[in-house]
């Protein structure tokens, strides 16, 4: 009798514990991504208030029946998708371009496939490259571009190294007549200045162009200014850095919500409106479903 109280109370212990295990509420990880994209939305329009904010990815985020939709679509001035004409989730993705284009937003598309494409998309084909590192030929006539409403053509380059000298790559670019460019805001391991952001911002028939700089908020990388040589030993690397993305090596997925990572995008965020960029082009913002 006295070992069937015991195992009774033993039991019971047990119970609560899991019980009181599973009422802890797990992390809403989507929505910690919105809070931080609205937190640098309001940090980089509070310096200029016509800062563009184009997120790529997490279109999860904005879909019609996704829960952020209202706070995301009220966060970014653009979105961006990958294959949103020939992915396998395309009809969610096209679904949730369309939820972008009512809500006044200005919708793009990269795609490495051919693909038949839609007029309230602006896609860009790129090539099998994936790394977005050749500067494809664009003519077009003459016309200034002075909002993102604007833009009817686009292209992405993110990977300079192409380009062994840093004239020679700025060269390539303003010899262009695309509307609007997303670049890397650095060459190698120095910065463009404000003069060659400006040179960038005509296009090569003399109209005005709109440039963007890269961030990614997902992932940290470590040929960055802010990645520490002592971080090579996973042990000596903060909390806040998770698993390396297996596709893409050197990039490590973030525990994004850490205020630690967070002043890293701040910082790096002003350097990119010191120089004079017109926007950002806000990269791995899906990082939540790795959480997920």
């Amino acid at each position: 009798m006295k070992y069937r109280y015991l195992l009774i109370i033993l039991i019971v212990i047990i119970s609560i514990t899991f019980l009181g295990a599973k009422v802890v509420k797990s992390k809403n990880y989507s929505k910690a991504m919105v809070n931080l994209l609205a937190s640098l939305n309001y940090h980089a329009k509070s310096r200029n208030d016509k800062f563009l904010m184009i997120g790529n990815g997490g279109y999860n985020l904005y879909h019609p029946k996704a829960k952020t939709k209202i706070q995301m679509l009220n966060t970014v001035d653009g979105v961006i998708i990958e294959d949103a004409f020939t992915h396998s989730d395309k009809k969610a993705m096209q679904s949730a371009l369309r939820c972008a284009v009512k809500n006044n937003k200005k919708v793009f598309s990269i795609e490495y496939k051919s693909f038949k494409g839609n007029k309230d998309v602006v896609s860009y084909k790129a090539k099998k490259n994936i790394k977005l590192n050749k500067i494809p030929k664009f003519c077009n006539k003459r016309y200034d571009v002075e909002n993102l409403s604007d833009v009817k053509n686009f292209m992405v380059i993110l990977d300079p190294d192409k380009y062994k000298t840093k004239k020679r790559y700025l060269n390539a670019l303003r010899n262009t007549d695309y509307d609007l460019i997303f670049v890397d805001l650095y060459y190698h391991d120095k910065s463009l200045t404000k003069t060659d952001v400006k040179s960038l911002k005509v296009k090569k028939n003399g109209g005005k162009r709109l440039v963007c700089s890269y961030l990614s908020v997902g992932e940290a990388e470590n040929y960055r200014y802010y990645w520490k040589s002592s971080w090579k030993k996973k042990s000596k690397r903060p909390k806040w850095i998770a698993k390396e993305n297996k596709n893409w090596h050197g990039n490590y997925k973030v525990c994004y919500w850490y205020s630690a990572w967070q002043k890293i995008l701040y910082g790096y965020l002003d350097k990119i409106i010191n120089v004079r960029f017109d926007g950002v082009y806000l990269d791995v913002i899906d990082a939540y479903e790795y959480f997920e």
